[in-house]
């Protein structure tokens, strides 16, 4: 299966031209294998240049009516963006013969609890497709004397997409809770290396929120700040440079004082004050998933329901923790990963016929790299 994308052009220069929902015109042209839509409203026009061959003509008619609407939408609230495509991401460098697993990054996952110790696998797993070189998960003594160690890893099941711990996670076991002091020290002593970079709070629960704001405090390393752990942080919560935080629009709301409503109202406008007010790069999750800092905002061109499924925002955390790992700015990072993600989802959904699990998505990883870099090449 070949895949869709988007390149999207801007051909308007006064912001303000569309004040409402507009009646919209479009038309279509075919020229050397691609197909161009142009969506116009009072004398100005946007264009989008999709791929037209083979099996990926049929993604470009599933998602062309509901990305157009998107566009439109957004040019009425007279929002300035840019789209996330192959064309317009920067993946990690392509390894070289000669690299060493320690030049592609280690990442620390924080994340996980008694009720679901399943949450930092799917990070942990994730990091590892999407090409970093070590990946460790910090996992409380408490948890292992629970659940050993041999059922923690077969927790899932690979032949159904499901994830288990794999062999080629470190773990490390801290303290008898997140709560401990010694917790935290280790936590810290293994972040203190280069090229560290740490994922905290997918599947921790309300009780965590001590450790998790300790290390936030502390803490020199790019952090990807997910789930559980958005709701221990407000507007005075040190976060390290090249903090991401991940949320939904319930986050999202949360963080911002508003309703779920408002946010999805407005979803650029809600990521523009959630990056000026946290100081972070922000990935406000959803269908045309946008990414934010300084006010630059970039949307996603993806919107598959499919990626709706427990675990997916676990999985993209992960990616976006290993494309840092890997020596990519943190927004850079984050675009390449909300592609990657949707990409694999594509993939994933298209093989399955439709559900699919997020352990699905994360052995999708690699073939949407592969993807993205044979359109760039």
């Amino acid at each position: 299966m070949q895949f869709r994308y988007c390149e999207l052009r801007s051909l308007w220069q006064d912001s303000e031209f569309l004040t409402a929902y507009p009646k919209r015109n479009t038309k279509a042209s075919e020229d050397e294998g691609r197909r161009t839509f142009t969506l116009s409203s009072n004398g100005n026009e946007w264009q989008q240049s999709f791929l037209n061959s083979g099996p990926f003509a049929k993604l470009l008619d599933k998602h062309r009516a509901e990305l157009s609407k998107e566009v439109l939408k957004r040019l009425s609230e007279g929002d300035d963006f840019r789209l996330i495509t192959p064309l317009t991401v920067y993946l990690p460098p392509e390894r070289s013969p000669y690299g060493h697993k320690n030049d592609y990054g280690h990442v620390y996952v924080l994340a996980g609890s008694y009720n679901m110790p399943g949450a930092g696998n799917l990070s942990a797993v994730a990091a590892l497709r999407a090409g970093a070189g070590l990946v460790t998960r910090f996992l409380p003594k408490m948890v292992t004397k629970l659940m050993p160690y041999w059922f923690l890893q077969y927790l899932g099941h690979p032949s159904r997409g499901e994830i288990t711990l794999r062999d080629e996670i470190i773990l490390k076991y801290v303290d008898s809770s997140w709560s401990g002091c010694r917790c935290d020290q280790a936590i810290l002593d293994s972040l203190a290396n280069d090229r560290s970079v740490l994922v905290v709070g997918p599947g921790m629960e309300a009780k965590d929120k001590a450790v998790v704001k300790w290390v936030l405090s502390k803490t020199n390393a790019p952090t990807v700040i997910d789930a559980t752990a958005l709701s221990f942080i407000t507007p005075k919560t040190r976060l390290p440079d090249g903090a991401v935080l991940t949320p939904h629009p319930g986050e999202a709301a949360r963080l911002l004082g508003v309703s779920t409503k408002d946010v999805q109202d407005n979803r650029i406008a809600a990521a523009r004050e959630l990056a000026a007010k946290y100081k972070a790069v922000i990935v406000l999750k959803g269908a045309f998933t946008i990414v934010c800092e300084d006010g630059e905002v970039s949307l996603s061109d993806i919107a598959n329901p499919y990626l709706a499924t427990a675990g997916s925002g676990d999985v993209l955390s992960g990616v976006i923790a290993a494309f840092i790992a890997q020596g990519m700015e943190p927004k850079a990072a984050a675009e390449a990963a909300v592609y990657i993600h949707g990409l694999a989802g594509e993939l994933a959904s298209d093989a399955s016929g439709g559900e699919i699990l997020s352990g699905d998505i994360a052995s999708c990883l690699a073939r949407a790299k592969a993807e993205v870099r044979n359109v760039r090449n």
